[in-house]
């Protein structure tokens, strides 16, 4: 599929803008199957010399290739200036790289070669983004971006011209697949869809523009800093943990051997089971800083009501149309959460599910426009509450409602490129936790700009579903038996850092200019503990091993291992760090930098055996 974006200016065709709402401050897309339309992950292989091949999902990456043709000196410094502002965005995970001078002019032509050009467009077009992808996983295969040599193009924002960094730097979001904004609010932003003459204030990028990339390419976290514990009730067949308060009390529900499902409660040090009377299972789903807890059991004839526990006694939670019921969240002030379904008899004959909020007087119905299902899991002190709801298609999406009673205050959630994505928890801060992909589970936890990937070792699925303000989570996760186990994740102090000229890199030096390739280790809690220690650099010469050997892990303050110039080329920076100090190449901590050495007028296809 073919999508084409141009730049209008202003004054001219305004008759026939058609405005949009959207969500977001900002503008994406998303195929009819639900997915955003975006650029995808490389996949790499670092080869391991002692045997052994790791593959592992690079950062996304657009090269350009420059025709100057009908350009005027100094374009290209603009277009290599408009790339590295989206590339600069910190909380993003994207590159814009300059690939080369090409004579290539066939601009909006499908052939898997990215071009910037000049040439003639209509009138009213400063500039043309014709972007192509697949219709049904979004995934961006070509660019093209065609500036109009109609107009005079100048690189200082000169009165009366237009200012090629200006625009690029616009077109370059449409790269990006960020569309074009027309509201009045929307005029000091990267991606307002109107240029004028003189016009710079598109080179810096506005805090939507921000989020807009931080949306499509968010800066993963690696699930490595995070230290994982398996938990299971005694003797249990299944274990399942629900939530941990900042004391790291828990509550969850085990399967005994016998197949009865029972709750429980566990002090950091001892598990309490935790049974309705009478009935027949017992799951707790929600615990307060004050011990409060609430669930959901199961009656003598199966049918599913909430309950709170106070530690000396139950009260069964009820709203009052429901057939059954079910508690999942409660703050400090004793607000709960959950969710509750009845049978509509009378119009469609179907079964009815809406979440709801209970202060202990009465009922406030939470339902989503548009859904089937509506489930609220989680509530914090400041009565935000998170949770999910299935859309008409079956497809599951996660929500928070900030204030709860102003319906257009809701904000959607969905894990990038994932699908079924659904918000289990909240903790003070506005973190949230949560799970995406179906059947195929893994955990999520999305703290301001930083999405993690939560995922247990080794396992099948894996469901997060709290967090604490301490950064401690729990959920549980699928084994290869197809078993259930409840976990601990506590955040690791462990960090390594390599960097080239202070830099994280890519970098981009001249050959004859020396690079300071610098170490830093924050060992943590894992300080003194035996490791395997390796190099590596991987370059368009070769993959070379720099050293490996075993040794405790110690405190290295920024330490400049190398400091020299290097020849025309790539070359990839990696240090391992190995927990099983065994001789055995594995990936437990390690970070890289990437170098490429170019002289001044080269491109990359200059570089030996690139491809």
């Amino acid at each position: 599929m073919r999508r084409i974006f141009d730049i209008l200016l202003i004054g001219f065709i305004l008759f026939t803008l058609v405005m949009a709402r959207d969500i977001y401050a900002f503008k994406i897309y998303k195929t009819q199957r639900g997915f955003d339309v975006k650029w995808h992950p490389k996949v790499s292989t670092i080869v391991n010399p002692s045997g052994g091949v790791y593959t592992y999902s690079d950062s996304p990456e657009v090269s350009y290739y420059f025709n100057p043709s009908g350009a005027k000196v100094g374009a290209l410094a603009a277009l290599r200036a408009s790339m590295g502002t989206w590339t600069g965005v910190e909380t993003a995970d994207f590159t814009v790289v300059y690939k080369g001078i090409t004579s290539n002019s066939e601009y909006g032509t499908l052939d898997y070669q990215n071009i910037i050009t000049f040439g003639p467009l209509d009138i009213y077009t400063l500039a043309l983004n014709t972007v192509w992808y697949y219709s049904g996983t979004g995934k961006i295969v070509d660019s093209d971006i065609q500036f109009n040599i109609v107009y005079n193009w100048t690189t200082n924002g000169s009165p009366g011209t237009f200012d090629l960094q200006n625009i690029a730097t616009h077109e370059l979001g449409h790269t990006l697949f960020l569309g074009d904004l027309y509201g009045s609010s929307d005029r000091e932003k990267t991606m307002y869809g109107y240029g004028e003459p003189g016009e710079t204030k598109k080179r810096t990028l506005h805090q939507d523009d921000i989020n807009g990339i931080t949306y499509l390419y968010p800066r993963f976290s690696n699930q490595r800093w995070f230290i994982f514990t398996s938990m299971d009730y005694p003797n249990a067949v299944e274990t399942m943990i629900y939530d941990i308060n900042n004391s790291g009390q828990t509550v969850g529900a085990y399967i005994d051997a016998g197949g009865e499902c029972h709750g429980f409660f566990h002090d950091g040090t001892t598990f309490t089971s935790i049974d309705y009377p009478d009935a027949e299972e017992t799951r707790a789903y929600g615990l307060n800083e004050g011990g409060e807890i609430v669930g959901q059991y199961a009656d003598a004839g199966g049918l599913v009501h909430g309950f709170l526990y106070d530690g000396t006694g139950f009260t069964s939670i009820d709203h009052p149309d429901a057939t059954e019921t079910m508690a999942y969240g409660i703050n400090d002030s004793g607000q709960i959460v959950g969710s509750y379904y009845f049978y509509n008899y009378d119009v469609t004959e179907e079964e009815i599910h809406c979440g709801f909020l209970y202060d202990g007087a009465g009922f406030t119905i939470i339902f989503h426009s548009g859904a089937t299902k509506t489930m609220a899991y989680d509530i914090n002190d400041s009565g935000r509450i998170v949770g999910g709801y299935y859309d008409a298609s079956g497809e599951q999406h996660g929500f928070l409602y900030d204030v709860l009673y102003d319906g257009t205050s809701v904000s959607l959630f969905d894990y990038p490129g994932g699908g079924d994505t659904v918000v289990l928890g909240i903790n003070q801060a506005g973190a949230i936790t949560g799970s995406y992909g179906g059947g195929d589970e893994h955990g999520f936890f999305y703290s301001k700009t930083t999405l993690t990937t939560m995922d247990y070792p080794d396992a099948y699925n894996t469901v997060l579903w709290r967090a604490n303000d301490n950064d401690q989570m729990v959920g549980w996760y699928t084994d290869k038996n197809g078993r259930k186990h409840g976990f601990l994740a506590n955040k690791e102090t462990f960090h390594v850092d390599v960097k080239a000229n202070d830099l994280d890199g890519p970098v981009f030096v001249n050959p004859v200019e020396p690079v300071a390739i610098s170490l830093s280790i924050s060992p943590g809690d894992m300080t003194g503990k035996e490791a395997d220690w390796w190099g590596f650099l991987l370059s368009s010469y070769g993959a070379f091993p720099l050293f490996s050997f075993k040794a405790p892990l110690v405190q290295v303050p920024e330490t400049t291992l190398l400091n020299m110039p290097w020849p025309l080329g790539w070359y990839v920076f990696l240090f391992v760090l190995d927990n099983a100090p065994d001789g055995a190449f594995e990936l437990d901590w390690y970070d890289y930098v990437i170098v490429v050495s170019l002289p001044a007028g080269a491109g990359l296809e200059d570089i030996p055996d690139l491809e």
